[in-house]
């Protein structure tokens, strides 16, 4: 007989059904009555028993994951976030397995699921994602009618971290030790980053018809938002640096920068050999903001140098202001002929003085 279950903080009741090869499976009754919920609970056992001899056709997590990439691709989804939901459906593969029927999928496998990527390192807002992108495409599934479960009741409850934008961004003395530690035909790469803004992935598909040294403009192929693709204008301070990348090409070179295996990780051995903190590809995107922030720019002119729409990413997570220039703010405020206390009368008098005026 099935059981009902209330889980934590909800009012609907769940009915906990047993397969015939022994695994236990949730399904909500959509009921928050106890009496409602027990006949549904009893008509999903009938529904289970006359299907007990029909074959299952299973569908495959890695079928359900790809279909799910190829179908934001092809309602037009950007570049970089289809990317985002193949690498994290990789993941997902790779420990649940290519061929784990999503009808099995329980609770438990989820929570087994979390534990695995803690013990390899990943933070909980990579989970995180990992897991709203398997719900995503569960939700699909079920539109599909290749799925009856629903997959909220796949992610436990209260598995909802609060993004906290890392504040990480480089001085003018940093970023000169970190170019100076990383070999010759790699310091173009990160300086142009840093100089432009661009995104890593739209620095690696950069070719060199992007650069216009005679106008100083340089077109970025956008990967994340149509907005993202756009012609900037490129600084004094940018210029040789692109120039420098362009007489660097190797013969048959198509992009503008030769192919970096693993950028990340000889950023952060270059920022050990020069004892400075570790900077990701993100952070010599936040430098490139946090320069323009530090530098008085306006937050709009800011936002549209950064290729987004609104000033709320870089209020958020790029604009970062040095601790000077925020002294430097403040000594902006006008000051006043009065002295804090006159020099013929004493604190005490005057405090005398306004409750005098207060009762008069």
């Amino acid at each position: 007989m099935a059981q009902l279950q209330r889980k934590p903080g909800r009012r609907v009741w769940h009915a906990i059904l047993r397969l015939p090869n022994g695994q236990r499976i949730w399904r909500s009754t959509r009921c928050t009555d106890r009496r409602a919920a027990d006949i549904r609970a009893r008509q999903f056992e009938r529904e289970l028993a006359e299907a007990g001899d029909a074959p299952h056709e299973a569908r495959p997590l890695g079928d359900t994951l790809k279909f799910f990439a190829d179908d934001r691709k092809r309602i037009g989804r950007a570049y970089g976030t289809v990317k985002m939901y193949e690498i994290k459906s990789g993941h997902l593969v790779r420990i649940l397995g290519a061929d784990h029927d999503i009808a099995t999928l329980t609770l438990d496998d989820v929570a087994a699921y979390i534990d695995k990527r803690k013990v390899e390192g990943a933070c909980t807002n990579t989970i995180s994602k990992e897991l709203v992108t398997l719900r995503a495409a569960l939700r699909v599934a079920r539109k599909r009618g290749i799925y009856d479960g629903h997959p909220e009741d796949l992610i436990p409850t209260g598995f909802a971290p609060k993004y906290v934008p890392r504040k990480r961004w480089l001085t003018t003395e940093e970023f000169e030790k970190l170019i100076g530690a990383l070999p010759a035909m790699r310091r173009p790469h990160v300086a142009t980053m840093v100089y432009t803004g661009l995104r890593l992935s739209e620095a690696e598909r950069l070719r060199p018809n992007h650069v216009d040294v005679e106008r100083r403009r340089l077109f970025v192929p956008g990967t994340k938002t149509e907005e993202a693709a756009a012609e900037i204008p490129l600084s004094a301070s940018a210029l040789p640096w692109l120039q420098a990348a362009l007489a660097q090409r190797s013969e048959g070179q198509k992009t503008l920068f030769a192919p970096w295996g693993n950028i990340r990780r000889d950023l952060r051995a270059a920022c050990v050999k020069v004892k400075i903190d570790p900077v990701s590809t993100n952070d010599l995107r936040r430098t490139f903001s946090s320069w323009l922030e530090q530098a008085g720019i306006p937050r709009g002119t800011n936002a549209r140098l950064m290729r987004h729409t609104t000033t709320a990413m870089v209020d958020r997570v790029y604009a970062r202001s040095a601790p000077d220039a925020l002294v430097a703010a403040v000594d902006h405020l006008p000051a006043t002929h009065v002295a804090p206390v006159p020099p013929t009368s004493a604190a005490g008098d005057d405090e005398s003085d306004l409750r005098r005026d207060a009762g008069s």
